[in-house]
Order: structure tokens, then C-alpha cells, then sequence
């Protein structure tokens, strides 16, 4: 059962990380930013995920796996609330 809660919140973040870059280019659009702009978000949006994709697989192997995930979970969540 807890790893229905694990994967289930798992997915909300995942969700409103993407979610959140939609929105982000949505919003760039309505401020009249241009093709470049709007391209420079989303790939530095996608370049966060790939330089600390090594470091997590490592992390996630060396502890339990709810561990880090968990603490990922409320770090994205933390950043969520102090950047909104």
C-alpha cells in the first residue's frame, strides 16, 4: 500500500512540474517574448532534470529508495510554495 502512496505522489509532482513549464511558456507568450525566449525556458526548464539525473540514480541506489524520493518530493513542493 505505501507504494501507492509513493508513486501516487510521485505523479501529482511530476504532473505539476510539467504542468508549471506550460504555464511558464503560456505566460511568456502573453508577455510578447520571443521564439528564442521561449525556446531558452524550455530547454533550461529540460536542463535541470538531465545534469542531476546521474547524481539522483546514485543517491537512489546507495539509500532506500523513499528516502530521496520523499526529499525530493517536499524540496519541489517547498520550492513550489516560496516561488508562487
Amino acid at each position: 500500500m505505501l507504494v501507492y502512496r509513493i508513486v501516487a505522489l510521485f505523479l501529482f509532482f511530476y504532473i505539476s512540474f510539467r504542468g508549471n513549464l506550460m504555464l511558464t511558456t503560456l505566460y511568456a507568450i502573453n508577455l510578447q517574448a520571443t521564439s528564442f525566449e521561449i525556446g531558452l525556458i524550455v530547454a533550461l526548464a529540460n536542463f535541470g532534470p538531465m545534469l542531476f539525473a546521474v547524481i539522483a540514480g546514485i543517491i537512489s541506489d546507495r539509500f532506500e529508495i523513499r528516502h530521496p524520493l520523499a526529499l525530493g518530493s517536499i524540496g519541489l513542493g517547498l520550492s513550489y510554495y516560496f516561488l508562487t
